[in-house]
């Protein structure tokens, strides 16, 4: 996990491609199949939609759910069942919102906008839950440490690591 700002923007930046790739995907597929014009689409909707998660996480999910995962566990609670609380209030959060996102993307400001937001929330959170914990979170943890080990991105600001 990250240990300074500086890390915290590069393992949310490579914890967002990996997450918007795979629930763009997801999405496409369950919409409209899988086919060379659905890959074609999700190549398209990646910038904006990185630019729009990424924004969303670091200055609206990630404050909210890390204070509401610190009332939820104890510093003395184990680190599986923080990183659990955690990981369910960041994926709610950006599911409610990235599930806005493309109701609207998809349906532009209409009825069926709201009606698709229930049903992608529904649809997207069985899948992002159990991707975050089980495949992004390990991966990206990984690729993270291995790419930066622990004291290679230096938080000048403080004068530490």
């Amino acid at each position: 996990m990250p240990i300074n700002k500086k890390e915290k923007i590069v393992y949310t930046f490579l914890m967002v491609v990996f997450l918007v790739i795979a629930m763009t995907t997801y999405n496409v597929v369950l919409q409209e199949g899988f086919s060379m014009v659905g890959i074609k689409n999700i190549w398209l909707m990646f910038p904006l939609t990185f630019l729009v998660a990424f924004l969303i996480e670091w200055f609206f999910v990630a404050p909210v759910a890390f204070r509401i995962a610190s009332k939820l566990v104890g510093k003395d609670e184990s680190e599986m069942k923080k990183g659990l609380v955690t990981a369910f209030c960041f994926v709610t959060g950006m599911v409610i919102s990235m599930s806005l996102y493309g109701s609207i993307l998809m349906h532009g400001f209409t009825l069926e906008t709201i009606l698709a937001w229930g049903r992608n929330i529904c649809f997207n959170f069985i899948v992002a839950f159990p991707l975050q914990i089980f495949i992004a979170r390990p991966f990206i943890g990984t690729v993270f440490r291995a790419l930066f080990p622990v004291g290679t991105i230096v938080d000048l600001s403080k004068g530490t690591q």
